[in-house]
């Protein structure tokens, strides 16, 4: 059985979450959104391939984002 990546768009602009999200569904991946930190550590108890964040927030850096994820 073929595995579905999962990708979760981390970004607080839901435009750019949209945008990226069309691409990588459009390319076979399933695609969950979280428009903050928050909303990340909540959807990050599922199983995701892969996270993508954005560099900036208003809450958090991307790069905080991407340490907080891997711990």
């Amino acid at each position: 059985m073929e595995t579905i990546d999962h990708v979760l768009v981390v970004d607080d602009d839901r435009g750019i979450r949209e945008l990226i999200a069309g691409y990588l569904e459009k390319n076979g991946m399933r695609v969950s959104l979280a428009a903050n930190g928050r909303q990340m550590h909540t959807l990050l108890r599922g199983a995701q391939s892969i996270v993508c964040c954005g560099c900036f927030s208003t809450t958090h850096s991307g790069s905080l984002l991407a340490i907080s994820c891997s711990v």
